[in-house]
């Protein structure tokens, strides 16, 4: 494993702004989260058998969006517009909040509100081919890791974090457009309305369609960068 490639997000230091220049011009949007907390909501006496049963909590797209845009809410004093996404930077490595009307919120660890969100694809092994006509094609499969964490809009602190086995797919047609995609699933921790302790289990997919900021397959500039 290179070092460095572990990149658990930068100091949040967002800002509300209509600032399209900051975006990177090649977005992947999170487009699907799903998965569970397996939570024990408190540890009670060992005698006490009702206070340690584990419950179930689902885990999607939203109630993720519900997280961090309550935490920016907190941080901020506004609430994200209504339809913002977030967005990862595959050649920056970094995550933020965008939506089409330019709105930027860069995304990354708040030690003060225990706020964090972080994404990486790391420890890449690719296969890729290209054509006379100049079109590429790349496969992947990497060591993946997401996680967020923070309070939502009733008080409580939550936690998904997942770690395992992931793809990035990425493909260049003749007119140099790119399309990519980057996946995983795994289990790690989890909590659930401030729960004594939890495991969390599930996957995301990250998806995006423009002009690369590299030339040639993604696997390099990962291993160069």
């Amino acid at each position: 494993m290179k070092p460095g490639k572990l990149l658990l997000g930068a100091a949040l230091a967002g800002t509300m702004a209509l600032a399209a220049s900051k975006a990177t011009a090649f977005p992947l949007y999170l487009t699907s989260a799903s998965g569970t907390i397996t939570y024990t909501a408190y540890y009670g006496a060992t005698a006490d058998t009702t206070a340690n049963k584990a419950q179930v909590a689902a885990i999607n797209l939203k109630s993720i969006m519900q997280l961090v845009t309550n935490e920016v809410n907190v941080v901020t004093g506004t609430n994200p517009p209504a339809d913002v996404q977030i967005a990862y930077d595959p050649y920056t490595f970094s995550l933020y909040l965008t939506n089409s009307s330019g709105y930027y919120y860069s995304l990354g660890y708040d030690s003060i509100n225990d706020f964090d969100i972080y994404f990486y694809e790391g420890d890449i092994a690719t296969t890729f081919s290209s054509s006379s006509n100049g079109s590429e094609s790349e496969s992947d499969t990497t060591v993946f890791g997401f996680g967020v964490s923070g309070y939502g809009s009733d008080g409580n602190f939550y936690e998904f974090e997942i770690y395992g086995r992931g793809k990035i797919s990425f493909s260049v047609n003749s007119k140099g457009v790119a399309s990519m995609t980057m996946s995983g699933s795994g289990v790690d921790s989890g909590a659930w309305q401030n729960s004594d302790d939890g495991v969390a289990r599930g996957s995301v997919s990250f998806r995006g369609k423009g002009t690369p900021e590299w030339s040639g397959p993604y696997s390099i500039y990962w291993w160069n960068d």
